[in-house]
This record gives C-alpha cells, sequence and structure tokens, in this order.
C-alpha cells in the first residue's frame, strides 16, 4: 500500500500520545484531523468501519469509542503490533490485519482512510481497492493534506492534490463526492509560534494543548483569520447502491 517508514520502529505508539491528556504529548492537529473524520457521521454506532492505513490505531480507537466495529488495515509490522498492543491495553476490540486485499468485497459500511492516499505510488488503485469492501450504499471517508506546492513539503509524499484535483479522482471511484476543507493554515502558525520573547520554547503550542485538555476547545481548527488557505481536505463519497 505504499513505502515502509519504519517510523513506529523508531518513535513507538506515537499517535496515542498526540490524543493523550499530556501537554508535552498532545497534538492538537492530529486531534483536528481525526475530529473531522468522526464529524462526517452523525452517528457510528454498530457501523462495521475498515480503517485503511491504521498506524498504530489511534484513530480506529477513537471509532471504537464512537461505537463502531473497526478492521484495521496496517501492512507495516511494527504500527500494526503497536496498534493490537494499544488495543489490548485499554480493552478495546478490534482487528487488524496487514493486507486490505485479503477482506471481503462488500463487507463494510464505512472505509475510512487518513491521510495515508498521498503515501501511494498508485492513489487511484487504492480507491478502487477501498471501493471493493466497501457494501453498496456504503460511505468513505479519505482525508489528505492540501497541496500548496509545486512539490510536495514532505519527503514522504508522492503526490499531493489541490481541491479540484482530489475532488476529480474520487468522482472516479464514488458517487455523491463532496469535499471540505478543514485545519486553517493560520491555526497552525499559531500553534507552532515560537516568538523570541518565549526564548523559541514551544509555549503557545503547549498552551493549546492544554486548553484543548481542559475544555475541548481546539485553537488549530478555530482560528478562522486566513480561512481561504487551508491545511486539510475531507472527502466524503458513496458507492452506488445496486
Amino acid at each position: 500500500m505504499g513505502e515502509n517508514f519504519h517510523k513506529y520502529e523508531q518513535r513507538g505508539a506515537y499517535h496515542w500520545g498526540f490524543v493523550s491528556n499530556h501537554p508535552f504529548r498532545h497534538h492538537c492537529p492530529t486531534t483536528a484531523r481525526y475530529k473531522a473524520v468522526l464529524n462526517a457521521l452523525p452517528d457510528w454506532q454498530g457501523r462495521r468501519v475498515v480503517d485503511v492505513g491504521c498506524g498504530d490505531g489511534a484513530l480506529s480507537g477513537w471509532l471504537v469509542k464512537e461505537g463502531a466495529r473497526v478492521t484495521g488495515v496496517e501492512p507495516e509490522d511494527d504500527g500494526r503490533a503497536l496498534a493490537q498492543g494499544e488495543f489490548a491495553k485499554r480493552g478495546l476490540g478490534g482487528t487488524f490485519i496487514s493486507n486490505l486485499a485479503d477482506l471481503p468485497p462488500n463487507a463494510f459500511d464505512v472505509a475510512v482512510c487518513s491521510d495515508v492516499i498521498e503515501h501511494v505510488p498508485d492513489p487511484l488503485g487504492l480507491l478502487a481497492d477501498i471501493r471493493r469492501v466497501v457494501k453498496p450504499g456504503g460511505m468513505v471517508v479519505i482525508t489528505t493534506p492540501v497541496r500548496l506546492t509545486e512539490t510536495p513539503l514532505d519527503p514522504h509524499h508522492v503526490t499531493e492534490f489541490f481541491p479540484s484535483e482530489f475532488l476529480e479522482l474520487m468522482e472516479q471511484q464514488f458517487v455523491r463526492v463532496e469535499l471540505s476543507l478543514e485545519i486553517p493554515i493560520a491555526g497552525l502558525m499559531l500553534y507552532y509560534w515560537r516568538p523570541w520573547f518565549f526564548l523559541r520554547r514551544p509555549v503557545v503550542t503547549w498552551f493549546c494543548n492544554l486548553l484543548e485538555i481542559l475544555t475541548g476547545i481546539n485553537l488549530v481548527e478555530g482560528i478562522t483569520a486566513l480561512d481561504r488557505y487551508h491545511h486539510l481536505q475531507v472527502a466524503t463519497g458513496f458507492k452506488e447502491s445496486t
């Protein structure tokens, strides 16, 4: 499904730290991304969900807590092992496998694929594989960063998409596709701001983390002064009913 980053071997289950209540590990951009996925549906209770490229399982864990029955697909052994371990540690129920092709067709109500498609050499092929395992009339939620530059800023990204390109790609596999833009760039700039009067320390980052932990207010998603420019695009679509 894409290249092997070895990031989990090096960093462990870091996404779980990103969604934890530890002010120095919490990561507001990640929680904003996960919330954007969860907000795509008003009710996840009882839905059969496949989380494609689930990594260490942190988003899968959020989905389970919302009542979904989750199967995570993660080709990297370290990530899959961490997901299984974190689920066991928390008493969460879920299944984790290495290959999307091993799943039967028409098996899931919803497919989620969060910030994975930009890493694969054949994004249309990935969408076709996802479409296969979703039942007729089933829903998909796909997120990816908005393309901002001629070449990807992240060296691990194979392809980034302008919103019009991403919408066109999605419409080749799904119907009733809708695209929303999330996480204003202004919010990211605030989150990572290290002014000289704080001695370049990430004091603003810690404040944003603590604010979300204590109140649920995420300034990264809430700052809209430059809301023409966004970091994340979220596409929802459906497989045709038969």
